[in-house]
């Protein structure tokens, strides 16, 4: 009975966990790909994303390309606006459909 109870309390404990890690992709946009992401934060709706050149001595092509972040679906399901800073500055900001 002791096993039978300490194995469904696990199944219970790795299901939870698993619904607690969901994560959703985020599709944004970033000036080069030579920038790679340093962190991001989240202020009520607005994901700010904070980006860094890879290797500052690297030449690299100004070419907007997408990249994505994986993010707790809680967390992508609150965005409503996505701000992308390179270097410190806000590069773009764009708003999100509910």
């Amino acid at each position: 009975m002791k096993a039978l109870l300490y194995i469904l309390l696990s199944a219970s404990a790795i299901l939870a966990l698993a619904e607690r890690e969901r994560e959703a992709t985020l599709t944004y946009h970033k000036p080069s790909p030579c920038y790679v992401l340093e962190k991001y934060t989240l202020e009520g709706e607005t994901l700010s994303i904070f980006l860094r050149l890879r290797d500052p001595s690297e030449i690299c092509a100004q070419v907007i390309v997408e990249d994505r972040i994986e993010l707790p679906e809680d967390v992508y399901r609150r965005i409503r606006s996505v701000e992308v800073y390179v270097d410190g500055r806000i590069w773009r900001r764009t708003e999100v459909n509910p």
